[in-house]
């Protein structure tokens, strides 16, 4: 059988989704699965090659190029001046990788065809079979929760009066995993209603509308709703009343608490120790890593020091920080709950400015193209890749190969 780029696109596609489902079975070797990501990197790296090549005269990606290379410098040579073990180094650096190798295979092995082929089939059917999970999840928790006893679900959502909610996650390990899945598909049926017409995609948007709230993840709830009210205003206005962009705007704003989160470390830089701060690690580690950055300027902490996975092994800086104070620190909790902390006290101001760089270069490069040509596929990558962006407020996106690869599936040369 002959082996196409469509065919690696697809293996790719459902090994990345099988990986998730199978982190949720207790088989005893699901230790040894969560390394699949390593695996399927190196499978990538000749088809990232080859998009490094296809694209290295687009000015864009060379900015993306340039800005990622700063990071990573700043970080590997932090970690010289810094006392944590080789490592903590190594595996950092792995799991910063992943964010170029993946976009640039994503260049590599995609062309339109195969991708209107993925999103049209593919999607639709991942909605069908979500469909009976999340029933079975919501309607009969104790059973699903013994089937899926690894899945990370079982946290609950804390609703008013201290009411608590289960967070359907279908056959993702993660809700937030399945929630981004969705607000993927909303955004290419939304599109495709408003531009096209097709009626078709009203019930599937609905579908996927649905299943987002039952994952009560309300950054992706947030961003979904933000980014089309976004989009709509801009692209959609003579299509849609303002008036139900107004309020979709102001639904939006219901589920900021994340951004809100995020913003307000920069600007509060008093005591984070009890009260409200001591129960949101994500302002905590933000907080800090402000601290951390200034600390070591011009350098950061170094890489495995701080925020990330790797950290997890090489605790020395917490415990300087004094983190033992906070009771999720001690339960070994929410350690891995942020993204640009770990970025921007690994590698400093500069390696967070270098991160930064290479996102927008992406993001600006997708906006003036749409600007020029405001097609479906130039919206759905903007769509896509704002929605990484977003949700790298509260969570390490940027190193997860599903979130990377959902987030810039619609990424090609031409939309650059």
């Amino acid at each position: 059988m002959r082996i196409t780029r469509s065919t690696i696109i697809r293996f790719l596609f459902v090994g990345i989704l099988l990986q998730s489902f199978l982190m949720k079975l207790p088989t005893g070797i699901e230790n040894y699965i969560k390394y699949f990501d390593e695996v399927l990197l190196v499978l990538l790296l000749p088809f990232s090659m080859r998009g490094f090549r296809l694209g290295k005269k687009i000015v864009a990606l060379r900015f993306f190029s340039i800005g990622f290379l700063l990071y990573i410098f700043m970080g590997f040579v932090s970690w010289i001046n810094s006392d944590a073990p080789v490592n903590t180094l190594i595996i950092q650096t792995i799991l910063s990788i992943k964010y170029p190798i993946v976009i640039y295979a994503i260049i590599g092995l995609l062309d339109e065809k195969s991708t209107w082929y993925l999103v049209e089939k593919h999607i639709k059917v991942l909605l069908i079979i979500s469909i009976p999970l999340v029933i079975w999840q919501l309607a009969l928790p104790s059973s699903y929760d013994y089937i899926f006893a690894e899945g990370a679900h079982h946290g609950k959502f804390v609703g008013f009066g201290g009411v608590y909610y289960s967070r359907a996650a279908s056959f993702f390990w993660h809700p937030g995993e399945f929630a981004f899945f969705l607000s993927i598909a909303i955004g290419y049926f939304y599109f495709d209603y408003f531009l096209f017409k097709n009626k078709a995609s009203v019930r599937w948007f609905t579908i996927s509308a649905l299943l987002l709230l039952s994952t009560l993840a309300r950054q992706e709830i947030f961003s979904a709703i933000f980014l089309l009210t976004m989009f709509s205003f801009w692209f959609l206005g003579k299509n849609i009343p303002h008036i139900k962009i107004i309020i979709l705007l102001f639904i939006s704003l219901l589920f900021s608490k994340s951004v809100f989160n995020f913003l307000y470390a920069f600007y509060e830089q008093a005591e984070v120790s009890s009260g409200f701060y001591s129960i949101e690690p994500r302002v905590v580690f933000m907080h800090h890593a402000i601290q951390v950055a200034n600390e070591y300027f011009p350098f950061g902490s170094g890489f495995g020091t701080f925020g990330g996975y790797a950290s997890t092994l090489n605790k020395a800086l917490y415990y300087k920080l004094g983190f033992e104070e906070y009771w999720w620190f001690n339960n070994d909790l929410f350690l891995t709950d942020t993204f640009w902390g770990n970025v921007l006290a690994e590698s400093g101001w500069f390696g967070v400015t270098g991160y930064l760089i290479s996102i927008l270069s992406l993001i600006f490069g997708s906006m003036r193209m749409l600007i020029k040509n405001p097609k479906k596929d130039q919206m759905l990558l903007l769509y896509s890749l704002l929605s990484l962006a977003l949700g790298s407020l509260t969570g390490a996106v940027y190193n997860s190969l599903l979130y990377i690869f959902l987030g810039s599936l619609f990424l090609r040369k031409k939309n650059l």
